[in-house]
C-alpha cells in the first residue's frame, strides 16, 4: 500500500469522529401543532418543517441528552411530542395510566433523529468508504 492511500484512509476515518462531535440532534414538535410530528412519522415533511434542531448539552453533572418521543392520550385524543430531553438513567421507555390519561414516554441517546424517522449519518457513510479505500489499496 503506498503511503498516499495510508493518509487518505486514515484522514477519512478520524473524519468520522469529528462529525459526531457536534452534538445530538432530536425532532422537536408535536402533534397538535403539526400533522407531520403524528405516526407514522414522515421524515420528508418533518425535514420540510424543519423539526431537527440540535439540542443544548445538559447543566448538571451526570446527565446526558437524549431524544424523547411521549405518546399522550387524554380522554381519547391522542397527541405525539418529540422533544429533546436529559437524563441520569438507562431506562428506555416509561408510562403512567389512570381512567383519562395514558403516557408512554420513549428515549434514545445514539443517533441523531432517533425520536423519528430513521436517518443515515455522514459518519457511517465515510467509515465505508474508508474501508472500501483500505480494500482497494
Amino acid at each position: 500500500m503506498n503511503i498516499f492511500a495510508l493518509l487518505l484512509t486514515l484522514l477519512l476515518v478520524f473524519s468520522a469522529y469529528i462529525v459526531g462531535c457536534e452534538g445530538l440532534r432530536c425532532h422537536e414538535c408535536s402533534s397538535a401543532d403539526h400533522t407531520a410530528c403524528e405516526d407514522p412519522f414522515d421524515k420528508d415533511r418533518a425535514k420540510a418543517a424543519g423539526f431537527l434542531t440540535l439540542c443544548d448539552e445538559p447543566t448538571k453533572q451526570g446527565q446526558r441528552v437524549l431524544c424523547r418521543k411521549t405518546h399522550q392520550t387524554v380522554l381519547g385524543n391522542v397527541r405525539i411530542i418529540r422533544s429533546c430531553g436529559y437524563a441520569n438513567h438507562s431506562e428506555t421507555c416509561v408510562g403512567s395510566r389512570n381512567a383519562e390519561v395514558v403516557v408512554r414516554s420513549c428515549q434514545c441517546f445514539e443517533k441523531d433523529g432517533c425520536n423519528g424517522a430513521t436517518t443515515m449519518t455522514i459518519a457511517g457513510t465515510v467509515v465505508v468508504l474508508a474501508a472500501a479505500l483500505r480494500a482497494i489499496y
